[in-house]
């Protein structure tokens, strides 16, 4: 979005900077006859410079833009596609805090980690309960006749001995120690709790704060659309009152920087609101990778592993040797301000 958004700041300071060209030269024209001064000269140079500035700072930022798209992604953008409309966004705060409530994966781990903690406390004053445990051995013995020295011969030189049993422990006193595991484990149980209670304060939050930049920037992306419309309306106006005298070259000039301006802050407005609809999907739990149908292979699945080494008990038993799977770009053309023309 952001190499979109400078891509069409680039394109509109660039026509801006024809406009204030031809401007110029008419302004020029008019004065060799005597209907200028050099004032409005001087006006019309003036901020011809100030755009050709303008346009170097976009172009600027569309560089920087281009880098961090080429870091993101692993590639040059080149030409981009418009971005397609954003599916599921929801239709009032109250439903996308819902949603949230049970797919915002930060709250999901938060209330995961609680869960582990209670079965920690429940474990940890197993300690001090009574325990059974069953036991065997067996043990054989030969001694190859040399038991018994000169009578050997009359012992038996094999022994073979075998015990099984059951074992019961039962502490009595071991110094307070189960006790204070015990306390220490329902310490942090608690403050998992309480970090559970925190996250979902902040989904909430988050979501609702969301929900309202959407709305918001929605309503300016229509406002800008009303004021560059107003800002065309106003130029060719001034334009035509200027053709009888009404109007001054600075007029023109201010009135073309307002459409400037007004263009500006509309590309800038739908840039911001398409962001703003994915910052709400993303609150929800609606901008995961599983989401998104990105093209990047399988995503990765601890289900799958999991059942891949569980039953894996060699001590030598090892995975393949990693291999690097991100694009470097090393070689990567560096970026420019160049637009192409659509």
């Amino acid at each position: 979005m952001d190499v979109i958004l400078n891509e069409a700041v680039v394109g509109l300071n660039r026509q801006n900077v024809q406009r204030l060209v031809v401007n110029l030269q008419a302004t020029r024209d008019r004065f060799e006859i005597g209907d200028l001064t050099r004032t409005d000269v001087a006006q019309s140079e003036s901020r011809l410079a100030v755009a050709r500035g303008q346009t170097r700072g976009a172009e600027a930022n569309l560089l920087a833009a281009r880098e961090r798209y080429i870091q993101i992604v692993g590639k040059a953008p080149g030409k981009l596609d418009s971005p397609p409309p954003l599916a599921g966004l929801p239709a009032d705060p109250d439903s996308a805090v819902g949603y949230a409530l049970d797919h915002n994966p930060d709250l999901g781990a938060a209330r995961e980690r609680a869960k582990a903690a209670r079965f920690d406390s429940k474990a940890a004053g197993s300690s001090r309960l009574p325990s059974v445990s069953l036991f065997a051995n067996g043990n054989y013995t030969n001694y190859y006749g040399t038991l018994g020295g000169p009578i050997s011969a009359t012992l038996p030189q094999t022994d073979t001995t075998a015990q099984v049993g059951v074992r019961a422990t039962l502490p009595i006193f071991q110094g307070g120690l189960p006790a204070a595991q015990k306390r220490q484990a329902q310490a942090r149980e608690g403050a998992l709790l309480e970090q559970e209670i925190a996250t979902e304060r902040a989904v909430i939050a988050n979501v609702r704060a969301a929900y309202a930049q959407y709305q918001a920037a929605t309503e300016i992306v229509d406002a800008n659309k009303a004021a560059v419309a107003a800002a065309e309306l106003s130029l060719e106006g001034v334009r035509a009152e200027n053709t009888v005298g009404n109007r001054t070259i600075l007029d023109i000039l201010n009135a073309e920087q307002e459409l400037l301006s007004a263009q500006v802050q509309l590309a800038t407005a739908e840039r911001n609101g398409y962001v703003a609809g994915f910052n709400l999907l993303a609150a929800m739990g609606k901008a995961e990778a599983r989401d998104l149908a990105l093209d990047g292979g399988a995503l990765y699945d601890p289900q799958t592993n999991y059942d891949r080494v569980k039953g894996s008990i060699f001590d030598w038993a090892t995975d393949p040797v990693p291999q690097a799977k991100a694009t470097r770009t090393v070689d990567t053309k560096a970026q420019d301000g160049t637009v192409t023309s659509k």
